[in-house]
């Protein structure tokens, strides 16, 4: 069920909407004195327009964006995506001034159609008639442009940490003069308000390295009684749970929490979807949120698919997106995880960030049985050792990815690119099984791996300290060994 306002706490009625997934017909506040251009375009059409287009099949949408936007393109942006958990802001920051260059983010963000579709029309009968509006991560302005169309009266500010794309969106000509784009990062500071509304599509638990901030600057941009909503890709209840906490430590009240269904190239998938207010208390202390979060979170997950939700998990790594798992994270794990740490000496061994060079030293440890220290050198160093199961470092993403398809095959290697997009963008369980299958095959997991030689090497040398002389090891997510 896709939620209403929290003025109108009515059943939405429900009618066919993309692929056969469910969609709301809600109560909207626009009327024909609000319209400034004589016809606006339909979603679809919008979405059309700026090179979007639904598939059902990712490997017919792979093989048309590669037709779009070019062999090099793609593989300069799968290097990116292979890396980006390893990297640091500037990283993805690079990656999105690929995705926002003219011409590319429609059909790369195809493979989110579903997603961009609904999250548009979910948010629309939110959109006040007048006031400014903020969109967060409004990526080249598709979103932003379309609800602008539909509120004339409102003045929209969309803003994006990558310069590129928010070049691109302004010197868009078709989009509407109550629209404009700025560069700003929700986690340095977002623009002046203050803001009636703030909005965030698939945008703020994604992509932020710090969001207990990233709240806080929308929190702080919200005129009194101003509403904030968010909708973010949290596959479980528990992601919802600690966005939650984390928009309520930010000052923010939530008022709503519901589900948006999508088709994700023809899964059935859904995002939630948090309406929040900034309530100030007379008294200045907090005020309580009238959501019961597992109640509304199992009624909406139950109306969408039919079933219980799966239970809450123990740990907060199995139920959010990466980089909303660093934000939960102390400070000193996220710069060592981004990379951003100095060069450590621990023990003998001196290693860098991934991108750095790395030497390692022989060490010593005591013996447990008798308390002579004995070396422990290794048979060969970390990157002959590598190199013996087929992983190569490379400077190049255009490289590294040609060498990968002579290696595995051209078609071995568009199969893990649909499943590696389906699973880390879209959180589908099932195409992280078949990605791990088809990386598991014998000769595949090298090349395929290989554009994360720095991490490994890095991360091996990390762990290296750590294992003691005797006893029992378990590694958790081996893979081939």
């Amino acid at each position: 069920m896709v939620m209403q306002p929290s003025s109108d706490r009515t059943r939405p009625r429900r009618s066919s909407g993309q692929n056969g997934a469910p969609r709301v017909s809600g109560p909207s506040n626009v009327t024909a004195s609000h319209w400034k251009f004589a016809i606006v375009p339909s979603l679809t059409e919008h979405l059309a327009s700026h090179g979007l287009r639904e598939f059902t099949d990712a490997r017919k949408h792979r093989r048309w964006m590669r037709g779009k936007i070019g062999p090099e393109r793609c593989w300069t942006i799968d290097w990116y995506r292979g890396v980006i958990a390893y990297g640091d802001p500037e990283t993805r920051v690079a990656m999105y001034d690929v995705i926002g260059a003219p011409g590319v983010f429609g059909p790369v963000a195809s493979e989110r159609y579903g997603a961009m579709h609904a999250s548009a029309e979910v948010v629309l009968p939110f959109l006040p008639a007048t006031g400014r509006i903020l969109d967060v991560g409004c990526a080249t302005g598709v979103l932003t442009a379309w609800w602008a169309m539909h509120r004339p009266r409102a003045t929209f500010i969309g803003c994006d940490n990558t310069p590129v794309a928010v070049r691109t969106a302004n010197e868009e000509g078709t989009y509407p003069a109550n629209a404009s784009f700025i560069v700003a990062d929700a986690i340095v500071g977002l623009p002046e308000g203050p803001f009636d509304l703030v909005i965030s599509t698939q945008s703020v638990a994604e992509n932020s390295y710090d969001l207990p901030d990233v709240l806080g600057h929308i929190a702080s941009v919200l005129t009194p009684g101003g509403a904030y909503l968010a909708v973010e890709p949290l596959p479980t209840e528990r992601g919802v749970q600690t966005f939650a906490k984390l928009a309520s430590d930010a000052g923010m009240v939530l008022q709503s929490l519901d589900m948006v269904p999508y088709r994700m190239f023809g899964a059935l998938q859904a995002y939630p979807v948090f309406e929040y207010r900034r309530v100030d208390a007379a008294d200045g202390s907090p005020v309580a949120s009238p959501v019961d979060i597992a109640e509304a979170y199992a009624t909406a997950y139950r109306d969408i698919f039919g079933e219980q939700p799966p239970a809450p998990t123990k740990s907060v790594c199995d139920c959010l997106p990466g980089h909303l798992r660093r934000a939960t994270a102390g400070p000193h794990e996220v710069r060592r995880k981004s990379g951003l740490n100095p060069p450590i000496q621990r023990q003998g061994i001196t290693h860098r960030s991934p991108r750095r060079t790395e030497t390692m030293t022989t060490t010593t440890r005591p013996s447990t049985a008798t308390g002579i220290s004995k070396p422990t050198s290794e048979p060969a160093s970390i990157d002959t050792h590598l190199a013996a199961y087929g992983l190569r470092e490379f400077d190049d993403a255009s490289a590294h990815r040609r060498w990968m398809r002579r290696k595995v095959g051209p078609e071995i290697a568009d199969t893990i690119d649909q499943y590696a997009e389906a699973f880390s963008d879209h959180h589908i369980l099932e195409a992280q099984e078949r990605l791990y299958g088809a990386l598991g095959r014998p000769g595949v997991f090298g090349p395929a791996s290989s554009s994360r030689f720095g991490a490994m090497r890095a991360s091996a040398g990390e762990v290296l300290p750590y294992l003691p002389v005797t006893g029992a090891m378990l590694d958790l997510g081996c893979g081939p060994g």
